[in-house]
């Protein structure tokens, strides 16, 4: 996540008030869980979430994920979604050198004719 600076982000975002656990932690649980093992705030708690080292390598005490902070956490993240993919477009340009180009596509345009009617 430092590599493209998200954790950055969430840090100057997330902890401006003070909390057991610090949000952008808790942010950083979420994302890890969505890029390496996608499931339900639930299973992050019960299952995944203590099989891994991240309370080891975040810092957070043990017992202090659960489905309410995950969930806590996705409504505070929601307000901020706009400037999270600006931040990722901007840093993915700059690793990759990647240029962007939009296409839009008119899905009214009729691509084939419409059968004709069999008359009797």
């Amino acid at each position: 996540m430092e590599a493209v600076g998200v954790g950055g982000v969430f840090a100057r975002h997330l902890d401006q008030e003070i909390a057991d656990v610090p949000w952008s932690r808790v942010a950083a649980v979420l994302a890890v869980n969505r890029l390496c093992a996608p499931g339900s705030e639930l299973a992050i708690e019960r299952h995944w979430y203590p099989s891994t080292a991240l309370d080891d390598l975040l810092h957070i005490a043990k017992g202090k994920i659960n489905d309410t902070r995950l969930y806590r956490c996705l409504d505070r993240l929601l307000p901020l979604k706009t400037k999270i993919e600006q931040h990722l477009k901007q840093r993915f340009g700059e690793l990759f050198q990647a240029e962007f180009d939009v296409l839009l596509y008119d899905l009214t345009a009729r691509m084939w004719k419409e059968p004709r009617k069999r008359t009797p």
